[in-house]
């Protein structure tokens, strides 16, 4: 068996290839491992320049048009800001919580804990009924739209 490169007596080495693999095989078996480009029939080159076409392509910044009514655009000004707070919020209070607890400040039976984890789970409940919908709607019409983009159409 030929050796393609070096391994250890700890972690042996899973690229060890037969005597008999043919130069396609190991570029096949490279490519399946991670560890390598290989696409038959382009070089390298060609390889590369498709992938770098493609992030191109999606890098570049597309047209979306997105149908809202006022009051579509409405609840989303209003939505998008709160419950952006409220995700930075909820993350600090788990921040919080953790680090209260690893450091042995208090358990998850103390009462601030509990009460804490109460005022969360209101406010989180609140989001759901009132900023939620207006970024669904959102979320609906931009999938749509992209949809419609990737198909070549109008949204």
């Amino acid at each position: 068996m030929t050796k393609r490169n070096t391994a250890t007596a700890e972690a042996p080495d899973e690229t060890i290839a037969p005597e008999n693999e043919t130069d396609h095989e190991f570029r096949l078996r490279m490519a399946r491992e991670g560890r390598a480009i290989y696409v038959p029939g382009k070089t390298d080159a060609e390889v590369r320049a498709a992938r770098t076409a493609e992030k191109a392509r999606r890098e570049a910044a597309h047209r979306l048009d997105l149908d809202l009514s006022l009051s579509e655009m409405d609840a989303l000004d209003k939505a998008l800001p709160d419950l952006m707070a409220l995700v930075s919020d909820a993350g600090r209070a788990f921040d919080f919580l953790a680090a209260g607890f690893v450091l042995g400040h208090f358990d998850s039976d103390d009462v601030g804990v509990i009460a804490l984890m109460r005022l969360s789970s209101r406010a989180l409940t609140l989001a759901e009924d009132r900023e939620c919908p207006a970024v669904d709607v959102l979320d609906t019409k931009l999938r749509q739209s992209r949809r419609a983009l990737e198909q070549g159409t109008e949204a």
